[in-house]
């Protein structure tokens, strides 16, 4: 019998990761997180995420 390998692909996270890409100039994706790290521990909380995420303002990121 034949086994096949599914890989997950999100959907989601590559539309953000592309329009996040689109705001870098080829700068590390850190760079854009960086200043929404409000208590600069080095991870962003949900909140500091979705601050992030509205902060860009594209078409293709609806607010939720």
């Amino acid at each position: 019998m034949e086994q096949r390998q599914f890989v997950w692909r999100d959907k989601s996270i590559e539309v953000i990761i592309r329009v996040i890409n689109g705001h870098l100039n080829s700068r590390p994706i850190e760079d854009y997180f960086r200043p929404f790290d409000m208590d600069h521990d080095g991870y962003l909380t949900p909140s500091e995420f979705r601050h992030a995420l509205l902060f860009l303002r594209d078409n293709q990121l609806k607010r939720f």
